[in-house]
């Protein structure tokens, strides 16, 4: 149900590992909110802003290979987390099966997406911030406003992390009015994904949003010794969201992110 008043209701649309942690991001920006993305229509040429060389140009003119996807094109392709980027971009892949799996462009990539020495192939950059590890839960929880994927080495604006290219994500800011919104999706092996977001705006220049995401499965092979069962999932994260308005050309975002996984490795 996604709530936008108070009087407006509309429907919508091998080992054990765990692992917890807690993510804090302070940004601080002196520039307008990136623009967003906006796909082209079936038969009508749009203007597409994006910001795939750290300005403002359209699409068109830029010497870069950029898909950009806007929130509307995300929601209506069934893109719930980065992950399922490789449903609708040509040349971005995951690696398959992997619980903790690291973004390949074009075949270039890194073996492994969880090891603390090794940098990703891939740079995502959620609002300007670089997350340097691909297991943090941040990415599953985030509702992105728009996200562009750059192919080719970015090294000259993005750092050395972006041998295969990088994604750009720019996050979906707290709502002005008080609202919510509540996903479930069930399926088979016991599938049970629930989400809630809930915006509650402070003043006119404070907002804030609070988003639980709760994902759980069972597993897909069983060990007829043990009866452990492989490759299942469990997953909680709660994410809390500031912004903060100084003025029309300053605002600061804070993210708080506490994140806890209890699931079996993949078989």
């Amino acid at each position: 149900y996604k709530i936008t008043g108070a009087d407006t209701l509309s429907t919508s649309t091998a080992a054990p590992a765990r692992a917890a942690g807690f993510t804090l991001l302070c940004l601080a920006a002196a520039v307008t909110l990136p623009p967003q993305p906006v796909l082209a229509q079936a038969g009508v040429l749009e203007e597409v802003v994006v910001t795939a060389r750290k300005r403002e140009e359209l699409l068109q003119e830029t010497p870069v290979a950029v898909s950009a996807l806007d929130s509307g094109a995300l929601a209506q392709a069934n893109i719930r987390d980065l992950g399922d980027l490789v449903k609708g971009v040509p040349g971005l892949s995951t690696r398959d099966g992997a619980k903790f799996a690291g973004y390949s462009i074009r075949g270039v990539g890194s073996r492994s997406a969880k090891t603390v020495g090794i940098d990703p192939a891939v740079g995502v950059y959620v609002d300007g911030v670089f997350i340097p590890r691909s297991d943090a839960q941040l990415l599953d929880v985030v509702q992105p406003e728009s996200v562009q994927v750059l192919r080719g080495p970015q090294g000259t604006l993005f750092g050395k992390n972006t041998a295969g290219g990088a994604l750009l994500v720019t996050t979906e800011k707290p709502a002005e009015e008080f609202g919510g919104e509540l996903y479930a999706d069930v399926g088979n092996l016991g599938r049970l994904d629930l989400r809630g977001v809930l915006d509650l705006p402070v003043s006119d220049t404070v907002k804030t949003r609070l988003t639980v995401d709760s994902r759980t499965r069972d597993g897909y092979m069983d060990d007829d010794e043990t009866g452990i069962e492989y490759g299942d999932e469990d997953k909680l994260a709660v994410l809390g969201q500031a912004q903060w308005l100084i003025n029309y050309s300053l605002s600061a975002d804070v993210f708080a992110l506490y994140s806890e996984q209890d699931e079996r490795s993949t078989p």
